[in-house]
């Protein structure tokens, strides 16, 4: 049994919340957030972090400022969907036990990336409050089991598992949100931070075909197609030319030229997302032959 799961079997509290071992929180980071959520009966209480590093270094979660939401609507839970999807760490948030254990969030087992399972707090959470607080400070361990962590397949693993819950009836109406959020945090992290840094293009291959075999028509996701607009701007449109047409070792070695510069130069990012969104308008409007 995972840590995180035998801590939740034995928490008693009204709330829980997560530490990881070389980690560390605000003094008040208990009172801050308890107080939050006892005063908007809040099923969650979301902050801000901090990443210190061995070297002195330290960079900051993008700010947010203090906010309650309550979801009313389906455009509702898209929104908070669409804002939060990044932060699928267990450490940056408190949760109402009650509520957390009703929802049936298990971690798995002997897989790292675990924590990507957060990502169903979002679509179930009715009332969060969002602290503006920097409460929490995530030591950047390159020792780390993260750090070290030579499998590049358990991040698909992770989001096949979830995909899997996904699929259930509750979740029927943020379908092709969560087809997107399968191609991004799936396929393309697991493709950006394994197969191009290794150059194995087997790999690449093979990531191709589990996405194509839970998402065939990922294409036409209308969040694939930037159609619905995206609050972030991501570099998971280098893969499209890849997603939708054969890949030879030479395109393959452009997408690992492209995704170079991309992190060298994030402008390059934006054109890409301005161009892509300007191709499917075209290519609605039969302006290809």
């Amino acid at each position: 049994m995972r840590q995180e799961t035998l801590g939740v079997s034995y928490a008693r509290g009204t709330y829980l919340a997560f530490v990881d071992a070389d980690d560390w929180v605000e003094p008040d980071m208990c009172e801050v957030t308890t107080e939050k959520a006892d005063a908007y009966q809040a099923d969650m209480v979301i902050f801000n972090y901090d990443r210190p590093g061995a070297d002195g270094s330290c960079r900051f979660s993008p700010d947010t400022e203090n906010e309650f939401i309550e979801i009313k609507t389906l455009e509702d839970r898209k929104a908070l969907i669409l804002k939060r999807r990044e932060y699928t760490m267990a450490c940056l948030q408190i949760c109402n036990r009650r509520w957390y254990l009703a929802h049936g969030i298990v971690f798995p087992e002997n897989l790292l990336y675990e924590d990507h399972v957060i990502f169903l707090l979002y679509c179930f959470a009715d009332r969060i409050y969002i602290s503006e607080k920097r409460l929490y400070h995530w030591f950047n361990n390159k020792n780390s089991t993260m750090g070290t962590n030579k499998n590049p397949l358990n991040r698909i693993f992770v989001q096949i598992l979830l995909y899997t819950r996904l699929c259930e009836a509750p979740f029927h109406n943020i379908r092709e949100l969560t087809d997107y959020n399968f191609y991004d945090k799936g396929f393309a992290e697991t493709v950006f931070h394994s197969a191009v840094h290794t150059n194995q293009l087997q790999l690449f291959l093979y990531l191709k075909e589990v996405l194509l075999k839970y998402v065939p028509d990922i294409t036409s996701n209308p969040y694939y197609c930037r159609d619905i607009p995206m609050p972030d701007v991501s570099g998971e449109v280098l893969l499209h030319p890849l997603v939708e047409n054969d890949v030879t070792p030479e395109a393959f070695e452009l997408l690992r030229r492209r995704t170079f510069y991309s992190w060298e130069f994030p402008k390059v990012i934006v054109s890409l997302e301005m161009f892509t969104r300007i191709h499917r308008k075209l290519e609605k409007q039969d302006v290809f032959f």
